[in-house]
């Protein structure tokens, strides 16, 4: 699929009226933003009516314009092979200098993080947490690690955590039981999985308010978003520090927020567990 849509519109454009091949020269031109866009906005942007793509989609063998999306996004995340490490650079560095210019760049990424939209959206989420009925989280491959810390994290003093990211293979079953009242946290780093995409529109459709945590700010999901934390991204290598150090901020942030005395709660789940010898004061 990933190979054929592209291939496809390049050798399928010719034999088209001028009004779709048209729409496919967009489409060639646009297609890393165009999950985002609507039918009209499409349109808009391409000189043809609604029709004219409708009819295009088809003949290209797509039933549904969300079918055709679903292809087209196969097709970003392919075309955006994941850097994890670059290890090239480094070598022209002896290695005392390696690891300090690596930290200091790791380290620059959360003062680059923190902006006044960011701290806006760390707000809106702390609201919607105190609202909320259950807070559901779900991250897949590196996101996961962030998605099970940020659990841990809250349910230690407000135990609304309900983790989505063990079995993935349940996850619509799982949804299905999430109403309304309840959010959704989805933690989307580069690159994120074509289920995590599926998720979030699937609770659009349901209507469960959707929290993105994302490093790319042409994630695809943040249309879909309530609210969206956007973090630094580096071009190096791939780095959770910044989302760590979001999950401890919203932690604090939460428990400082709360009626009643969170604090407590935590000194007395520290005890408990010095009690049973699982950790020591």
């Amino acid at each position: 699929m990933t190979d054929n849509i592209i291939k496809k519109i390049i050798e399928e454009k010719d034999k088209m009226s001028k009004k779709q091949k048209q729409f496919c020269e967009f489409v060639l031109d646009n297609y890393q933003n165009l999950e985002i866009y609507t039918i009209s906005t499409m349109a808009e942007k391409s000189g043809v009516g609604t029709t004219t793509i409708l009819r295009t989609i088809n003949a290209l063998g797509y039933d549904s314009l969300n079918d055709f999306k679903v292809a087209i996004h196969e097709v970003r995340i392919d075309s955006h092979a994941p850097t994890w490490w670059q290890f090239e650079d480094e070598e022209k560095t002896d290695k005392m200098s390696q690891a300090r210019n690596v930290w200091k760049d790791i380290n620059l990424l959360q003062q680059h993080s923190m902006d006044n939209n960011l701290e806006e959206s760390i707000l809106k989420t702390i609201n919607l947490f105190k609202d909320t009925r259950n807070i559901n989280i779900f991250g897949l491959r590196t996101s996961r690690s962030v998605a099970i810390y940020l659990e841990n994290s809250i349910n230690q003093f407000y135990p609304k955590c309900n983790q989505l990211s063990y079995e993935p293979h349940f996850i619509f079953d799982r949804l299905y039981h999430v109403n309304q009242d309840e959010v959704l946290v989805l933690i989307a780093l580069s690159q994120y999985t074509q289920l995590t995409y599926q998720v979030a529109e699937y609770a659009v459709e349901k209507g469960i308010p959707i929290i993105l945590i994302t490093d790319n700010p042409n994630n695809t999901i943040i249309p879909m978003a309530t609210v969206t934390m956007k973090l630094a991204h580096y071009d190096k290598h791939y780095s959770l520090v910044p989302a760590i150090s979001l999950v401890e901020t919203l932690a604090v942030v939460l428990g400082s927020n709360l009626d009643d005395d969170r604090q407590k709660i935590l000194r007395e789940v520290g005890s408990l567990i010095a009690d049973k010898d699982i950790t020591q004061l």
